[in-house]
């Protein structure tokens, strides 16, 4: 393992990460200098992309009573509200360096710290290896978001993930009101999407989400970029356009070399001193 030369950057507790494939980073994140919050119905974990059942509380510890009859259009209007904002549910999922892996008595961090050093997420996320890693700053992120909720992910096992299913308390309604019912139901659904299952723990994922009706909505990058990570698998022709972004928004380049020992590390300024004096011997 050689990680003893990655730039600061990385190592920062606001550094946060995306993986995806070379395309989507180079003709649309980079090119339009935009981060897209994508359906969460389309998300490959069926406990999130999944709507969830509901049913109507006919009980309540009060004795006033209450006929299912005279309540139906507030009930029909809270689940109307319930299933439109799961419905426009959107999320961005990044990947925060591992703070658990630090080590006081070291000099060096753990190469298992660095969340762009997750053999996972390469193969999944970042097209089979031949993808890029794309580093930002998480504090710029949030401040460029705006009131987009935002938070880090939690993860437990299935005993103690919620269950998709939602039982609307009639009397509740009925009591302060349609409108103030689906305010608190919409941070009861804002807390449940930030619960996984603790599986995908490894990730350390960070999310942004959106519940507006337009199909995808985005964060703009503009001063957000801290560093762009690509793989020994990418194609010369995407490693050169990776290192013209990078020169571009002046950023730092990681090129991470994998083999059969693990990973070693080249910097940008490493690869065009190694680039020079190639040149140089040949000329």
């Amino acid at each position: 393992m050689s990680t003893y030369n990655v730039p600061d950057i990385f190592k920062s507790d606001d550094t946060v990460y995306h993986y995806c494939s070379l395309t989507t980073a180079v003709e649309f994140i980079l090119y339009d200098r935009k981060l897209r919050l994508s359906r969460r119905r389309n998300s490959i974990d069926p406990i999130e992309n999944m709507v969830p059942f509901t049913s109507v509380s006919m009980y309540t510890n009060s004795d006033e009573i209450i006929p299912l009859q005279d309540r139906g259009s507030d009930i029909e209007s809270v689940r109307n509200s319930f299933l439109m904002m799961i419905e426009n549910a959107k999320q961005l999922c990044l990947c925060m360096n591992d703070s658990e892996k630090k080590s006081e008595h070291s000099r060096y961090l753990q190469d298992e710290y660095y969340g762009f050093l997750k053999p996972r997420m390469w193969d999944q996320y970042a097209d089979k290896y031949k993808g890029v890693c794309l580093a930002f700053s998480l504090k710029k992120l949030r401040d460029q978001a705006g009131s987009l909720p935002n938070d880090l992910v939690k993860y437990m096992s299935y005993n103690h993930l919620e269950q998709h299913y939602y039982s609307f308390d009639e009397y509740l309604i009925c009591k302060i009101g349609v409108d103030e019912y689906v305010s608190k139901l919409s941070d009861y659904i804002k807390t449940r999407m930030f619960k996984k299952h603790k599986d995908y723990s490894g990730e350390n994922e960070y999310r942004f989400l959106s519940f507006s009706g337009s199909e995808y909505d985005y964060i703009d990058i503009e001063g957000c970029l801290t560093g762009i990570i690509i793989s020994n698998n990418s194609s010369e022709f995407m490693k050169k356009a990776l290192n013209e972004y990078a020169e571009k928004y002046n950023v730092e380049l990681l090129n991470i070399n994998w083999d059969s020992s693990g990973i070693s590390i080249i910097t940008k300024k490493e690869n065009d001193k190694l680039i020079s004096s190639i040149r140089e011997f040949n000329e």
